[in-house]
């Protein structure tokens, strides 16, 4: 479950990325640092900052990034391996008290049904613009970690709060899948990866995998990336932007083109 962590004791908000350790982040903080679980499930900064007091408002806000094709790989192997029995087992499913939501179902019985073919999930699912929600209003933040280096980036952020770790972040909730992410992308999917993740990539200082050659980003993705960047993160203090929310609705769609 995606929430946010806040710590009245060491002042500080954690804003849960799915894909990026959270889950091993958000325990530890939790069982050593004082925090508590706040909000519901796909929770972002905006709605902790309508909901929170003046002093809250000041505390340490942080989360984490990770290379969006990497964690795209990772989603893909969760559905298709029915990580821990999730999706198979209709017990977990919302429609019946569980947190699997009806799209994460239809994802993996799309991935049943064409054997695991992960081009065929590309197209149908990944050729939007990429836009990553759960970093709205990460210009408030006071740091975003890189999931590359997730244990030294943990460390250093408890350190910039004048917190000194309890111990080194354990990693839980493995995926188990190949390494390299970059042998997903076959030739026929280059260039519309590098028009739907290339201005996300380029953003967060990340690149297309050199298999990809030079393959240019173009640059009306890149105008349109820009363009909800600025939107988005210039009202997420202004208006609690929910996941049902009309104007992040409208954003939705100025990346669904």
């Amino acid at each position: 479950m995606n929430q946010l962590i806040v710590s009245h004791e060491n002042k500080f908000v954690f804003i849960e990325v799915p894909h990026t350790a959270s889950t091993a982040i958000s325990a530890e903080l939790c069982e050593y640092y004082g925090g508590e679980r706040i909000c519901y499930k796909h929770a972002n900064y905006s709605e902790f900052y309508a909901q929170a007091s003046a002093k809250e408002r000041r505390y340490f806000v942080f989360g984490a990034v990770r290379n969006p094709l990497d964690a795209m790989v990772t989603e893909f192997c969760k559905f298709r391996e029915d990580h821990k029995g999730s999706f198979s087992n209709s017990a977990n499913h919302k429609v019946n008290g569980g947190w699997v939501e009806d799209g994460h179902v239809e994802k993996y019985e799309f991935i049943r049904e064409t054997k695991g073919d992960f081009a065929k999930y590309f197209n149908r699912y990944q050729r939007k613009i990429y836009f990553n929600w759960f970093l709205l209003g990460h210009r408030r933040f006071a740091k975003v970690m890189r999931f590359e280096s997730i244990k030294d980036e943990f460390d250093q952020t408890l350190r910039l709060m004048n917190i000194t770790p309890k111990r080194a972040l354990p990693m839980v909730n493995k995926t188990d899948r190949p390494d390299s992410f970059g042998d997903f992308f076959t030739p026929d999917l280059h260039v519309a990866t590098a028009r739907c993740y290339g201005p996300f990539l380029k953003y967060w200082g990340y690149s297309l995998p050199d298999s990809f050659g030079s393959i240019p980003v173009p640059r009306a993705a890149k105008l349109q990336y820009a363009l909800v960047d600025k939107v988005a993160n210039s009202i997420v203090r202004n208006v609690c932007l929910t996941h049902n929310n009309k104007k992040l609705s409208w954003l939705h769609r100025l990346v669904s083109r």
